[in-house]
């Protein structure tokens, strides 16, 4: 007699995703017309969503611990780049190793130290993730920059769409599926 198997549950880090596509598509609506600051506004919500998902996929450990270092290295980027009269994108590198160091430190400091690698693998990318969301702040800063500001945005709504959408058509791996087809419609909607 074998034990009966779960129901799957719903796709994880969803809400995340629909969250991020609804505040990347309210940005590339403000990007052409409003200043910096609110953009910053925008985006952190954005960076918060995409850590969240993204270590919520990852299901590992301390998922809180990096949703706030990843969500401070946003914050960061953002404030750094915002607050520039002209910005440029090699200062985040900085911002990524403050990151990296945080997440170390966690480490460090969590009681259960099980799955180190994994949780500071996946709270190191998602770092670099929410870092990723700041450089349209550097193109707002130049003429006709608003323009491009919500093109990024648009494309990072549909990879998101898409991942959504590529999950729910092939269930079984998830991952790969939203990977799959959210590089293939990102990369061809910020090419449009």
């Amino acid at each position: 007699m074998t034990a009966p198997t779960p129901p799957r549950s719903r796709v994880p880090g969803i809400s995340a995703s629909v969250g991020a596509v609804v505040l990347a598509l309210l940005g590339a609506l403000l990007a052409a017309s409003a200043p910096r600051g609110v953009l910053v506004v925008v985006l952190l919500p954005v960076q918060l969503l995409l850590a969240a998902g993204w270590l919520t996929l990852a299901a590992v450990p301390a998922r809180v611990a990096g949703v706030v270092v990843a969500t401070g290295a946003g914050l960061a980027a953002d404030l750094l780049l915002a607050l520039r009269a002209m910005p440029g994108i090699g200062a985040l590198a900085g911002v990524v190793g403050l990151g990296v160091v945080a997440a170390v430190l966690g480490q460090l400091l969590r009681a259960e130290r099980s799955r180190v690698t994994d949780v500071l693998a996946a709270q190191c990318s998602a770092v670099l993730l929410a870092v990723a969301v700041s450089p349209p702040l550097a193109l707002a800063a130049i003429a006709h920059g608003g323009q491009d500001v919500a093109a990024a945005l648009v494309a990072l709504a549909l990879t998101a769409a898409a991942g959504e959408v590529g999950a729910l058509l092939v269930p079984r791996h998830r991952l790969v599926a939203r990977a799959g087809a959210g590089l293939v419609v990102g990369a061809g909607g910020g090419a449009a």
